[in-house]
């Protein structure tokens, strides 16, 4: 029974269960501690230990074994299910039978590879192809120097602890409108990790000056508590100097940021992945969640412009998203960031949410070759319906509370569609009717934008505000001061 026993991931049944359509999102509940102690030094080996092996190269036992067939994420030795789960969370954006869904995987269906470099047990065998798109290439016209990946792979070595999943992201990395070659912005970093208080423990044993003087003196576990229970569930470290470059970087659980980019439970760094990132460190649940968010992107965006539009429109929709209620718009950000992001990382937009954007040709199409810039779609109530119900969780709830309390929209949908011919035939399901009735209202689009400028307006404040136990008051001046100078500078 031992050897049967996976690595519990709660995470990893909600990408399935996401993908698969489920509406809701159960919780995990731990086993009783008698149930699983005879197995809790093998659970510690294959979850914990391995994990320092990989990255830190201290464990001196025997290799992880091979991921367990049917279990977790869809993998090779279980086509079916993988093949199903996907298929059904992406039927109103599926083409034809033959065609490839860019959100589905082509399952491989050849033995398991073995897990070399940084794969752990439990990771899925995704084919290589599966989320091209996100792995941008720093070559192209938008990266700031084509040659910085390797300092960057440099940087993110330089930490002991171990990283699951590590990306770059700014100014520093790719082009914004605005900079100068004199401007030297510091270089931004996200590390996903599986245990933050372990992760910081060993963190400020190797990095001690990255850390306030409050966040050393309360040490690890405070720290992981604030990181986890305050804001959007990150901890930046700001103005650390790491190979002689000035960077910050956030550090987030690996269960954080799946949720976020599946609900948007803050859009704090889901919001960040809508724009081009440079991914540093893979990781197959993160990949497989952040493909799920770039997809919710497109169809908030769609739900928020007009029937025609141009596709650099769409890119600052979908880059805006993130931006909508954080108050460090009104206080201290560039007005212009959005378009200077654009207008400078044009294509890196394009490769990353072109190869999505096909499987929306249900809803949205090009006014002439692909890329020609000019796009419409359909606005009909049907169609936007059927976008809005695959908008993520949190968006739904909130929109549906939104109309439950003021509309009572739910007893008025029951009495319409019983009312009509295709309710009668069968050829309406009630959430279909429900979210019909729901974009057929004239405020939908305000509503909308409403709910997002919610779901991120606290976590963006309380984040900013736990950034001065963090950063500490002097750092946080310093690195606050040159945002306020672009923000009321004209002409950036």
């Amino acid at each position: 029974m031992a050897s049967t026993l996976p690595c519990l991931h709660a995470t990893s049944k909600t990408v399935i269960r996401r993908l698969a359509g489920t509406a809701g999102r159960r919780s995990y509940v731990r086993p009783a501690a008698s149930s699983i102690a005879p197995f809790a030094p093998r659970l510690h080996t294959r979850c914990y230990a391995s994990e320092s092996a990989e990255y830190r190269h201290s464990f001196s036992g025997p290799p992880p074994p091979p991921p367990i067939p049917g279990r977790g994420l869809p993998s090779a030795a279980s086509p079916s299910r993988a093949s199903s789960a996907v298929s059904s969370s992406s039927s109103s954006s599926s083409g034809s039978a033959t065609e490839q869904d860019p959100l589905t995987p082509k399952v491989d269906k050849s033995p398991s590879r073995p897990a070399t470099g940084r794969q752990t047990a439990y990771a899925p065998d995704f084919p290589a192809s599966f989320g091209k798109n996100q792995h941008l290439d720093l070559k192209a016209a938008g990266a700031v120097d084509p040659l910085i990946a390797e300092e960057l792979e440099e940087i993110v070595a330089h930490f002991r602890a171990p990283i699951r999943y590590a990306f770059a992201y700014g100014s520093a990395v790719f082009k914004q409108a605005g900079y100068t070659a004199k401007d030297k912005p510091m270089l931004d970093f996200v590390f996903a990790v599986s245990h933050p208080s372990h992760w910081h423990s060993i963190n400020i044993n190797q990095n001690k000056d990255h850390y306030s003087l409050l966040a050393r003196m309360f040490g690890s576990n405070v720290i992981s508590i604030l990181q986890t229970k305050v804001g959007a569930g990150v901890w930046f470290n700001v103005e650390c100097m790491v190979k002689g470059r000035i960077i910050k970087y956030g550090v987030v659980s690996v269960d954080t940021l799946v949720h976020d980019l599946l609900d948007w439970e803050s859009l704090y760094l889901a919001g960040r992945m809508h724009k081009p990132i440079h991914i540093l460190r893979d990781e197959p649940r993160i990949r497989l969640a952040n493909q799920v968010n770039l997809s919710s992107a497109i169809r908030a965006s769609l739900l928020l412009l007009p029937e025609t539009f141009s596709e650099e429109d769409l890119y600052r929709e979908m880059a805006a998203l993130s931006y909508r209620g954080d108050f460090r718009m009104q206080v201290g950000e560039n007005p212009n960031k959005v378009k200077n992001i654009v207008t400078a990382q044009a294509e890196q937009f394009a490769q990353l949410y072109q190869p999505i954007l096909r499987s929306f040709h249900k809803h949205v199409s090009f006014m002439g070759p692909e890329g020609s810039g000019s796009l419409r779609q359909d606005i009909s109530p049907r169609a936007k319906a059927d976008l809005a119900r695959r908008l993520p969780l949190k968006v739904r709830e909130m929109l549906r509370g939104h109309y439950e309390r003021n509309d009572n929209i739910l007893q008025a949908l029951g009495k319409a569609v019983q009312g009509d011919d295709e309710g009668k035939k069968g050829n309406l399901s009630e959430e279909t009717a429900l979210w019909t009735g729901i974009a057929k209202k004239g405020d939908f689009k305000q509503n909308l934008d409403k709910s997002i400028q919610m779901i991120v307006g606290r976590p963006a404040f309380s984040q900013s505000a736990k950034g001065f136990f963090s950063v500490g008051p002097v750092r946080g001046i310093r690195y606050v001061w040159p945002k306020l100078k672009k923000k009321w500078s004209p002409g950036k």
